[in-house]
């Protein structure tokens, strides 16, 4: 039997043809601005000890990408992360304007 391929799902973007609502971006209003959408993940292969995700602006100068947020040390045996994810507990490195 074929393994399932890995896959990252944000629902949200799925739902908004391709595009990231606005309350994710810089662009938002209030409370829900720049906040992380959340992203499910599956097909995860066994034997994996931890998963890191990178999160790269493909917008920005090829000669000089542009991290938003960085998580790393996630157990495989979660399904994703929250909206408004915030890497409480020392699972996130800040970077960018006020991301994760």
């Amino acid at each position: 039997m074929a393994q399932e391929t890995l896959r990252l799902v944000c629902l949200l973007v799925s739902a908004h043809d391709g595009r990231l609502p606005w309350q994710y971006t810089l662009e938002g209003q209030g409370a829900k601005k720049d906040i992380s959408p959340p992203l499910e993940w599956y097909g995860v292969p066994g034997g994996t000890r931890s998963l890191a995700l990178v999160v790269q602006d493909i917008d920005a100068d090829e000669r000089v990408p542009w991290m938003h947020w960085v998580v790393a040390n996630k157990s495989p045996k979660e399904k994703g992360l929250p909206e408004g994810f915030s890497g409480a507990g020392g699972n996130a490195n800040t970077g960018g304007e006020g991301g994760l």
